[in-house]
């Protein structure tokens, strides 16, 4: 989702500091594809979508999101694999993806 730029009056600049850990365990699970600051932004508006009781938008966000964290660790399984690395490693870099997929209920019913 490709966003404008606000005007600098109307823009925000926030630094943290984390656990680096911490920190490297939540960009492994961020795809190659989206920026940080674009998964920044989307968590900051789940937040708010659930804050503001917006729940329909917030589970959406939410499932879209985890989809991407599942995509990731397939592509880190098969680039495992592709380099030749011991079959403990990838399947250490896939073990994720059924823990993933299994919190993805979170109440959603398929349409029939």
């Amino acid at each position: 989702m490709a966003q404008r730029p606000a005007p600098p009056d109307e823009t925000i600049t926030y630094q943290f500091e984390m656990d680096r850990e911490a920190w490297r365990e939540w960009t492994d699970n961020v795809p190659r594809s989206t920026p940080i600051h674009d998964r920044l932004r989307t968590l900051i508006e789940l937040d708010t979508a659930v804050a503001l009781e917006t729940f329909d938008v917030a589970r959406c966000r939410l499932v879209d999101m985890k989809a991407d964290r599942i995509t990731e660790k397939a592509r880190q399984g098969q680039n495992a694999i592709r380099k030749r690395e011991k079959p403990e490693q990838a399947v250490e870099k896939l073990a994720g993806i059924e823990e993933i997929a299994g919190s993805l209920s979170l109440g959603i019913e398929a349409d029939e």
